[in-house]
């Protein structure tokens, strides 16, 4: 499905990047990715998925940066955007996640899948045992690449627990719902 409907190929290892401006600094953004990009140019064996980033102010740059460096790797791959719903399908058939989208540290861990969180944009939030964080410097991100592949680290975090899942959720919430508007 993924690669008719995006044109994708996928190899024997994959990784998402979400990377969006960060609104806190502005200076840092379009400097920050390169540093991304410099360290996937030493994985020619990875199959990296960029999606778009936020329409906060110096996504352009971002964006630009993202379509010229797929267009010179051929094993980076620009998709505007997956969507909802094969945004969660495809995190079941990637290595992990990397960039400094909420999703990572929200979502992803439910997945069972290690994030890498890159820079500050996340800072302060509590989060699973599978988001690893570091600066936003090329070597720290390589080698959290190369952690993510690690097989040991892998088996590690299937076991890992999305500390947001809440059991029956939506159940409890529609029953407190119901109590709070029954007192009216």
């Amino acid at each position: 499905y993924f690669v008719k409907k995006f044109n994708l190929k996928f190899g024997l290892n994959k990784i998402l990047v979400t990377y969006h401006p960060e609104t806190r600094n502005k200076n840092y953004s379009e400097k920050d990715f390169k540093e991304i990009l410099i360290a996937i140019k030493n994985f020619k064996n990875i199959n990296f998925f960029f999606t778009l980033p936020s329409p906060d102010p110096g996504n352009e740059k971002i964006i630009n940066l993202i379509i010229k460096f797929c267009k010179k790797n051929k094993n980076c791959y620009f998709v505007r955007s997956f969507g909802r719903i094969s945004y969660f399908s495809i995190l079941k058939y990637v290595d992990g996640v990397m960039g400094n989208s909420s999703s990572g540290i929200l979502e992803v861990p439910s997945f069972k899948i290690p994030t890498i969180n890159i820079g500050k944009r996340q800072f302060g939030r509590v989060q699973s045992s599978s988001v690893l964080n570091c600066d936003r410097n090329y070597k720290q991100i390589k080698k959290n690449i190369n952690k993510v592949l690690d097989k040991k680290f892998q088996k590690k975090i299937k076991k890992t627990k999305n500390i947001f899942f809440k059991k029956n959720f939506l159940k409890n919430t529609i029953s407190k719902i119901k109590k709070f508007t029954n007192i009216f």
